[in-house]
Order: C-alpha cells, then sequence, then structure tokens
C-alpha cells in the first residue's frame, strides 16, 4: 500500500497561483522596459556608434527571456491546478502522476520539507517590482562634458548649420581651412566627431538595466519564498519534482537578473573611465584651438576676412587650396603656415591617443554586453557560489550575497524550463 504523506492545504495551492499570477503582470512591465528605456540608443554616435547594436541585442535577449518568463507563468499556472486536481483524487503521493506535471527531480537540491527553516521563510507574500526612471550623472551636466557639448555645436557650424555665422565661426573655419592645405585633412572632423553624441547615455543605460536587474531579483526572490512555503508543506517524491521545477524557474529569472547586471555594472564602468579621458580631450583640444589661434593669429585673421567678404556676395571657393590661394599670401607666408601646422599636427596626434583608449574602452563595453556560455552544473559544484549549498542553508536570493559574481550568474539562464 503506498503510504499516506503531508500535503499542502488546497487553499495554499490557490495562494500559490495567486502569487504566480502577480509575477506575471511584474514581467509585463519589466518586458516593456527592457524594449524601451534599455534600447535607448540615441546619442550613442562618434566612438561610442558601435555600442548601438550591443545595446540593442542586450535589450532583445533580455526582452526575449522576459517574455518566455512571462508565459511560463501561465504554464506553472496550469501545472499547479493538474497538481491540485491530482490530490482531490488521492491522497497518497502519486509520484508517477507528479513527475508528468513537474518533470524529474533535480540533481543536487534538497528536499524542502526535510528543512527546518522552511517554514520561517515561506511565504506568499508578494514584494512589487519597481522600474525606477533612470536619471543621468550629475557629472554630465557640468564641467568637461558640457564643454565637449558645445565643441561638438561648433563642429556643426563649421559643417554650415544654419545660424553658424560669426567671428568665432570665421576664425575656426579658417583654421580648419589652413590645417587641411597643409594635411590634407579637417582638423574639425579629427577633434570634434569621435566626440559628438550624448555620453551621458552610458550612464542613463546603466540605471536602466540596473533597476531591471533588481526586478529580476525581486521576481526570483518571490517565486523562491513561495517554493519554500508550498515546498515545505510537501513530502515525497512528487514535493521534490515541484521544489526542482520551480527551483529552475527561480534561479533561471535570477540569472536574466544577473545577466542585466553585467549590462549595468559594464555601462557604469566604461561612462566613469570615459568621462575622465573625454575631460582630458576636451582640456586639450581647447588648449590646442587658442595654440593655432595664437600661432597663425595673422593668417587666420586675412583668410577669415576674406571668407566673411566672399560670404556677403555668396558663394566662394570650397577648396582648402583655392582658399589659401584666394587670401594671396606670399611665398614666406606659405612656409610659416608649413612650420606652425606641424607643431599643431603633434598635438592633435596626442589628442588622437586619448581618443584610441576611449576606443579601448567601448571595445571593453562591447565584449561584456555579450552573453558568455558558461556551465551550469558549476553551480552544484562545492565552492563560495554553490546554488545548492546556499539553498539547504536557506538562502532566497543568493545573488545578494558577497562575492557573488553576476558574470558566472547569468548561466543560471539556462536552466529556465523549456
Amino acid at each position: 500500500m503506498t503510504p499516506v504523506v503531508r500535503v499542502p492545504p488546497t487553499e495554499d495551492f490557490t495562494q500559490f497561483n495567486a502569487l504566480v499570477l502577480a509575477q506575471s503582470s511584474h514581467f509585463d512591465l519589466m518586458v516593456d522596459w527592457a524594449g524601451n528605456e534599455c534600447r535607448k540608443t540615441d546619442g550613442l554616435e562618434g566612438l561610442t556608434k558601435p555600442l548601438v547594436k550591443k545595446v540593442e541585442a542586450a535589450s532583445d535577449f533580455i526582452g526575449g527571456k522576459l517574455k518566455d518568463c512571462r508565459k511560463g507563468m501561465d504554464t506553472i499556472q496550469g501545472k499547479m491546478y493538474d497538481a491540485s486536481r491530482t490530490f482531490q483524487n488521492t491522497e497518497t503521493d502519486n509520484t508517477a502522476a507528479f513527475t508528468s506535471i513537474f518533470g524529474g527531480k533535480l540533481a543536487g537540491i534538497p528536499d524542502i520539507s526535510t528543512i527546518t527553516q522552511h517554514d520561517l521563510i515561506g511565504t506568499f507574500d508578494d514584494d512589487n517590482v519597481i522600474l525606477k526612471t533612470p536619471n543621468v550623472d550629475t557629472e554630465y551636466q557640468e564641467g568637461a562634458l558640457r564643454m565637449s557639448k558645445d565643441l561638438s555645436a561648433y563642429h556643426n557650424q563649421y559643417k554650415g548649420v544654419k545660424g553658424a555665422k560669426g567671428p568665432v565661426s570665421h576664425e575656426l573655419t579658417a583654421i580648419d581651412k589652413i590645417y587641411r592645405f597643409v594635411t590634407g585633412h579637417s582638423l574639425i572632423s579629427q577633434l570634434f566627431e569621435p566626440l559628438a553624441g550624448d555620453w551621458g547615455r552610458l550612464s542613463y543605460l546603466h540605471e536602466a538595466y540596473k533597476t531591471l536587474s533588481d526586478g529580476c531579483y525581486t521576481v526570483s526572490a518571490n517565486l523562491t519564498k513561495g517554493l519554500w512555503k508550498l515546498g515545505g508543506e510537501w513530502e515525497g517524491e512528487g514535493g521534490e519534482a515541484f521544489d526542482s521545477y520551480m527551483f529552475k524557474w527561480s534561479q533561471g529569472i535570477g540569472g536574466i537578473g544577473d545577466y542585466a547586471r553585467v549590462v549595468a555594472d559594464a555601462c557604469d564602468v566604461g561612462y566613469h573611465a570615459i568621462l575622465m579621458l573625454v575631460r582630458s580631450a576636451v582640456t586639450a583640444i581647447d588648449a590646442l584651438i587658442n595654440k593655432a589661434l595664437d600661432l597663425l593669429k595673422d593668417k587666420v585673421e586675412k583668410m577669415a576676412a576674406k571668407m566673411a567678404a566672399i560670404e556677403v556676395v555668396g558663394g566662394g571657393p570650397e577648396d582648402p587650396v583655392a582658399d589659401v590661394v584666394a587670401v594671396g599670401f606670399a611665398l614666406w607666408d606659405i612656409i610659416d603656415i608649413y612650420k606652425k601646422v606641424n607643431t599643431i599636427v603633434n598635438d592633435v596626434a596626442r589628442i588622437v591617443g586619448i581618443f584610441t583608449n576611449i576606443s579601448t574602452k567601448i571595445d571593453e563595453i562591447s565584449k561584456a554586453l555579450d552573453p558568455v556560455a558558461y556551465n551550469v552544473q558549476e553551480f552544484f559544484a562545492p565552492g563560495s557560489q554553490s546554488i545548492s549549498d546556499w539553498f539547504s542553508q536557506s538562502v532566497v536570493s543568493p545573488e545578494s550575497k558577497p562575492g557573488w559574481n553576476p558574470a558566472l550568474g547569468m548561466a543560471r539562464v539556462k536552466m529556465l524550463p523549456q
């Protein structure tokens, strides 16, 4: 005769299903967040442009997994209904029936009903998911980065944006023409195009992904506590099958949170590292422009005056060589221009070196945004990040413990039931 075992009361199945339904609402919010706030790439231009596709891919990956989880909540409710009906038909632990509903027991996961702390941890209470609207780092609103936006605005003026007339525009455009006459390259393009865009977008994305990560952790903890409540009341192999099934869901959702946290951390670390480099670049650019104005003062004044005169009548040559010839510089002026521009070239090279360092940081962010495939079994081996050990110790949110590595933890995504 099959032994009678302790099973959850029917009302607890109902409360557990209500908890799962609440998570469905949380997933609806998070899916929308992932597809909007976590996908905002406007402002990623210049050196940050390569990040656009990476950010969009991260948003799509997380959004897709969250959609799967949203559907999964409906699946869980259906399985819980089937399990409840099975108990109504028999008072025994019908292992075959429950295995067909929940699947087999996951090796390494203990029977929750045998852990004494389950009654202290388990609850059907739902902690709400709060998604906080990102705030751009206040540092971005001041100082060097504001200056870089001003410089980018100047760059737009040089390219012929309406309303770009004035002595400053003429002088710096004159420097650009003289520089191109000697080097064949645009000084304006070399200095300003890499700084184009909104560097504060990285700070925004950090906040967007971090709050989404927190949301995933909250849902994972909600389901874990519900699992401890219901699973703690359910003895036998059927209860163990339920434990393993819900464990996969809670840990898989935690893995999504880990990946979102990896993206958030990469944007944050990269942003602050780049912030310092951009400040250095802006300071160097400002010094270079002042140096160029000082070195080439008389030549710039002549060319700026000529350009202003041409602008009055409309038209004029766009070729820098033709522009220089049109001004009527003497031979010794041309020689002097070559000498002084060559000193500027060295300064430009140093600024380009800063841009190279920024690009390196961008590459580091880009690599961090790629999901890395780790062996899920690593989490069941003894060590600082052993999920089964922490589960046995009644740890509801392992990712909240010191030493948790989200870059490894995101492998838990593979634990999501198919």
